[in-house]
C-alpha cells in the first residue's frame, strides 16, 4: 500500500513497493520487493492513498462485521483470524455450524444499516489496558497489548475494540458491504469473505449481468426462478425416460446374446453397441451371476474410445493369469480396422480375472 524511494533524485523508477508492514518488538518493519541500491542512504516512505483508503474501508467493515455476528449468532462469536487487503476482507470466527441463508442476509443487512448510519470513528489513545477492558473493548485475535492501548469505537454501545489498524473517519465512507463466501476452516471455526466499496459494487453488477443473461436465454420470463425450476424438472423427467430406454436396450442385448460352451465352461465374447460404458459391467455381472463357470470378454465404443470388460467366475480364477491375458488382448484391440472401435487407446475395466486364454483369438 505504498513505496519507499531515495530522498535524492527520487523518481518512480527508483520507487520500491512495500509488500507488508508489521510491528515487531517495538519496531515498524517494512517488507519490500527489493533492497535499495544504497542501504545507508536516507529514504522516504510514501503511502498510496487509494490503496490505503480501500484497506481502511475493509478494516472498518471488519469491526462492524464482528459486532453484527455477535448480535445475530450469539456472544460465543470471537475472532479467530483476520485478513484485510485493499481488495477484500476475510474474517474467521468461532461458530459451530454453517450459517443459513437467512443469517447471512441478516448480517449483510445490519452491516449496511450501520454503514448508512454514518457512525463516526471514536479513537482514544494511550488508554490503560484495564480501563479499556472495563469499557468493554474487545481484544483482537493474536494481538499482543502493552500497558497502554488504542481503543476504537463505532458507537460505544455497539462496537468497541482494542485496535492499532487504519480506519475511515465514518462508517458511511465504506459505501457498501457484500458477503461473497461463507465456509468452514476448521472444527468450530467459520470464515466469511466480503467486499466493500467499488469491489462490492462490481461484484453485484457482475451477478446482475449474469442473471440478465440467464433471463435472456429463457426469453425473459416474468417469473425467472419458476422458469428455471420448470426446466430442471423437465430435465429430470427426460433423464428418467432416457434411463428407462437405456435399461430396456440393455435387456434386449442380454436377451439376444448367445453363449458358447466348451466342456463345463461357458464363454461370452462379444463386441456390442450399448448406451453407456456401465452397461458392459451390468451385462458381465448379469451372466456371471447366472453361471458357475463362465468367462466373459465384452467390448464397446464410447466417444471414439474402446472400453473392455473382462470377467471370470470364481471357480476358474486359480488357473488363469489375468494380467497376462489382458496383455495379449490389448494388441488385438489396437490392430483392428481403421475407423472403427479400436483406433483410440484402450480403457479397461477388469473385475479381478479374465477368460480362458485359448479363446482370446476368437473374440476378434
Amino acid at each position: 500500500m505504498g513505496v519507499i524511494r531515495p530522498l535524492s533524485r527520487a523518481t518512480d523508477q527508483q520507487s520500491i513497493p512495500v509488500l507488508d508492514v508489521q510491528k515487531e518488538h517495538g519496531l515498524i518493519v517494512h517488507t519490500v520487493s527489493r533492497l535499495p541500491a544504497q542501504l545507508e542512504a536516507p529514504v522516504e516512505a510514501c503511502v498510496d492513498p487509494v490503496q490505503r483508503r480501500l484497506a481502511a474501508g475493509n478494516h472498518t467493515a471488519t469491526h462492524l462485521l464482528q459486532a453484527v455476528l455477535k448480535a445475530v449468532l450469539g456472544s460465543h462469536v470471537v475472532q479467530k483470524g483476520s485478513l484485510v487487503t485493499p481488495a477484500l476482507l476475510r474474517f474467521d470466527f468461532a461458530h459451530p455450524t454453517k450459517l443459513s441463508k437467512e443469517q447471512i442476509e441478516a448480517v449483510e443487512t445490519i452491516v449496511n444499516e450501520k454503514i448508512r448510519a454514518d457512525i463516526p470513528c471514536l479513537e482514544q489513545r494511550a488508554v490503560p489496558i484495564e480501563t479499556a477492558k472495563g469499557m468493554g473493548a474487545q481484544a483482537l485475535f493474536g494481538e499482543k497489548y502493552g500497558a497502554a492501548v488504542r481503543v476504537i469505537a463505532f458507537d460505544p454501545a455497539y462496537s468497541i475494540e482494542l485496535c492499532g489498524g487504519t480506519h475511515l473517519s465514518t462508517t458511511g465512507q465504506i459505501g457498501f458491504f457484500k458477503i461473497i463466501y461463507e465456509s468452514a476452516v476448521g472444527t468450530g471455526v467459520r470464515r466469511i469473505e466480503a467486499l466493500t466499496a467499488s469491489s462490492a459494487h462490481h461484484f453485484v453488477s457482475q451477478q446482475a449481468t449474469m442473471l440478465d443473461q440467464v433471463a435472456g436465454l429463457l426469453k425473459h420470463p416474468k417469473a425467472l426462478v419458476q422458469a428455471v425450476e420448470r426446466l430442471i424438472h423437465e430435465k429430470k423427467q427426460l433423464q428418467k425416460q432416457v434411463t428407462a430406454y437405456q435399461a430396456q436396450a440393455i435387456q434386449q442385448v442380454i436377451q439376444q446374446l448367445q453363449l458358447e460352451q466348451v466342456g463345463a465352461v461357458y464363454l461370452l465374447i462379444q463386441a456390442l453397441q450399448l448406451p453407456h460404458p456401465d452397461a458392459l459391467k451390468q451385462i458381465a455381472f448379469h451372466y456371471k451371476a447366472q453361471y458357475q463357470k463362465i468367462a466373459i470378454v465384452l467390448a464397446a465404443t464410447f466417444e471414439q474410445q474402446a472400453h473392455l470388460v473382462v470377467c471370470i467366475s470364481d471357480p476358474l480364477k486359480p488357473s488363469h493369469d489375468a494380467h497376462q491375458l489382458m496383455q495379449s488382448l490389448a494388441p488385438l484391440l489396437a490392430a483392428k480396422e481403421a475407423g472403427n472401435l479400436y483406433l483410440q487407446p484402450l480403457k479397461a475395466i477388469t473385475p479381478q480375472a479374465y477368460p480362458l486364454p485359448y479363446k482370446q483369438q476368437e473374440a476378434y
